[in-house]
């Protein structure tokens, strides 16, 4: 029964990633469709002669001038795919990785963690800037996030988009696997996010008629990122903590980017000042938590949790009506 049931939430995963990456093919296709029907339509009813190529140059200048706006939109799409798929499959939001309250102690390790990522990362891009994938990731980037002049712009990159992210795939993608088993999860959720972000770098760079292969960076990016946050998010059994540290992560890039040019840090003190204060949060959480309560996971919300537990995993009601009283005796 237990294979059974892990190779169904293995199938709701594939399922899951495939209608997350499938928007970033089929959207720009159906905007290049609809560029080429007007443009068809033009020329038909048009009386002057045109060139050979005039349609296709015509179809490639309008793809090309609404790129990142229709990447919005498969990004949109992709995350209502994800939710959808997650709410007919009728997951309870309690499974780890859900919208679970956590030890607050845990506050102080994510924030912690996030800095540390983000000069990891600083260090990383600053270190191989020179090659094509790295400076091609760059220009993609920028490319999105040079112009946020609009309030609703900024709102869309420094706070949608990292927490719908996290959302996808730690409080739905990372519930599913972790009933496998929790090493499934990191594994196997580092892993996935890694390929989505691949597929959508390199579907905007085929549709943009770049060859600098960004791709490759932006996916071991995510996976870095996707790391510490499985870790993060197993280790205190919610998704609301990566989804804060992602924000973070994003909106404090300038302070990140002016640590790691003062010199402060080298690449490797970076990677082992991350590497420590994660593996103190295990420690922490899944040795000493066993011991004393008030680094468990889920403190002061234990009993909360242990609820929530008992009614996922049986099909009885959260709460019983007592028998007595003025009520009548339940029968025997």
């Amino acid at each position: 029964m237990k294979l059974i049931k892990s190779l169904g939430f293995f199938l709701i995963t594939v399922i899951l990633f495939i209608g997350i990456v499938f928007p970033f093919s089929a959207v720009p296709k159906r905007f290049e469709d609809k560029a080429r029907e007007v443009t068809l339509e033009r020329v038909e009813n048009g009386s002057l002669a045109v060139k050979d190529n005039y349609i296709e140059d015509t179809v490639r200048s309008a793809v090309l001038s609404n790129i990142n706006n229709t990447f919005k939109t498969a990004f949109c799409v992709s995350v209502a795919v994800a939710v959808i798929i997650y709410c007919l499959t009728l997951r309870a939001p309690h499974d780890c990785g859900g919208v679970n309250w956590f030890n607050p102690i845990g506050i102080i390790f994510t924030v912690g963690a996030t800095l540390l990522l983000g000069v990891v990362l600083g260090l990383l891009i600053k270190h191989f800037g020179a090659r094509p994938e790295v400076a091609g990731f760059m220009d993609i980037v920028n490319s999105y996030t040079k112009d946020l002049t609009f309030a609703d712009d900024r709102i869309f990159f420094v706070f949608i988009v990292p927490a719908a992210i996290e959302i996808v795939f730690r409080m739905i993608m990372f519930s599913y696997l972790e009933k496998i088993h929790f090493s499934a999860a990191l594994v196997l959720d580092t892993f996935l996010n890694g390929a989505a972000v691949y597929i959508m770098f390199a579907s905007y760079e085929k549709w943009a008629g770049l060859t600098s292969n960004a791709a490759v960076c932006a996916a071991i990016a995510a996976m870095i990122v996707a790391f510490v946050e499985c870790v993060i998010t197993w280790q205190l059994r919610s998704g609301i903590p990566a989804v804060g540290s992602h924000i973070l992560l994003v909106y404090g890039a300038g302070y990140i980017g002016r640590i790691v040019n003062s010199g402060s840090f080298t690449l490797p003190v970076a990677i082992g000042a991350l590497v420590g204060l994660l593996a103190l949060m295990i420690v922490l959480f899944s040795v000493l938590g066993r011991k004393f309560s008030v680094f468990s996971c889920d403190f002061p919300f234990t009993k909360h949790h242990k609820k929530m537990r008992e009614w996922m995993d049986s099909s009885r009601p959260l709460f019983k009506k007592k028998s007595g009283g003025s009520g009548k005796k339940a029968n025997a």
